[in-house]
């Protein structure tokens, strides 16, 4: 399974001005102790569109791909963070055109598509939290750890997607990140979502590849 591929279509011009965002929300998030990533990353609805940032550590371009094959370009707006509107009425199935410095100074590398872990929901449910918040659940192997996890149907946008999802118990810690040799090693661009009081953490990635999940401080509770 391939969360990449060459990038193709057409470009629809730049996607607007995305509304702004407080620059502590992105340090938090930059710094792997924002309890809730998902909520400033990812597409969302807004008043002039659909908004979209993605965190893409060391990226030079960014864009946004949907099915039909139009293109939308994001700005970069601070550490890493890329974001956009798109002039559209509901949130579509999208993927990722990023590209990174090239080998030569002030080049850029070719492009590839990835997914955005961050358009997923929890799959970790409330009746899930709720045991495993009690010390009750009988079952915490098939929702925490590493999970492979298919979304999506068949002939409507990109169609299904299989991935790893990830949920790890990590009350006493201010946040987590995913990392592996999927990300080389480096969890900048895969934090973890805060569930709630179960101190349950959880994230979504397309490939599967070995990896570990590294808390970020102790302190408070924690899930993605």
């Amino acid at each position: 399974m391939s969360g990449r591929g060459p990038v193709s279509g057409t470009s629809s011009g730049p996607a607007g001005a995305a509304p702004e965002v407080d620059p502590n929300e992105i340090e938090r998030i930059v710094a792997g102790v924002h309890y809730d990533p998902h909520s400033v990353l990812g597409a969302h609805p807004c008043p002039d569109g659909v908004r979209v940032r993605e965190l893409l550590p060391m990226a030079k371009t960014a864009a946004v791909v949907l099915p039909d094959g139009r293109r939308f370009p994001l700005d970069h707006l601070s550490e890493g963070v890329f974001g956009g509107t798109l002039p559209l009425t509901e949130v579509p199935d999208y993927r990722i055109a990023v590209a990174y410095p090239g080998p030569e100074p002030g080049s850029t590398g070719p492009e590839t598509v990835i997914d955005s872990p961050y358009r997923f929901l929890p799959s970790l449910g409330e009746t899930d939290q709720y045991l495993i918040g009690e010390g009750r659940h009988e079952q915490l192997w098939q929702v925490l750890g590493a999970h492979v996890r298919e979304y999506g149907t068949d002939g409507i946008g990109f169609g299904k997607v299989s991935g790893t999802a990830f949920a790890v118990w990590a009350p006493n810690a201010h946040g987590a990140r995913v990392i592996g040799d999927f990300n080389h090693w480096d969890g900048r661009g895969h934090p973890m979502r805060s569930l709630g009081g179960s101190g349950a953490v959880r994230a979504q990635r397309r490939r599967r590849h070995p990896l570990q999940v590294r808390h970020v401080r102790p302190g408070r509770a924690v899930a993605a």
